[in-house]
């Protein structure tokens, strides 16, 4: 994979991943709820966002329901998109 990714567990955090981020970098949070900023950098297929993304959800305070919306910006556009938070069980897999 050619891409790196961060999630900030506070405000500070969040505030920092904001900071350090570019404008070709994919930025996602949970809307409407408490939620860490999610990054990612370099070049991401589809199924990278979509990791990321859900990834993001689960570490919301929305992390228990079924859906969850969550905004997705790069550089000037931005978009909405519902998703699944991970699954434990899977999300163990990418864990170091």
């Amino acid at each position: 994979m050619g891409w790196t990714r961060g999630k900030g567990r506070n405000e500070e955090e969040n505030k920092a991943i904001l900071y350090l981020s570019k404008k070709s970098d994919f930025i996602f949070e949970v809307m409407n709820v408490g939620s860490p900023i999610g990054l990612l950098r370099g070049k991401a297929s589809q199924d990278d966002i979509k990791l990321a993304v859900s990834i993001t959800a689960r570490y919301s305070d929305a992390k228990t329901q079924k859906s969850v919306i969550v905004n997705i910006k790069k550089g000037a556009q931005s978009k909405d998109i519902p998703i699944c938070p991970i699954d434990n069980e899977i999300l163990n897999r990418y864990r170091i």
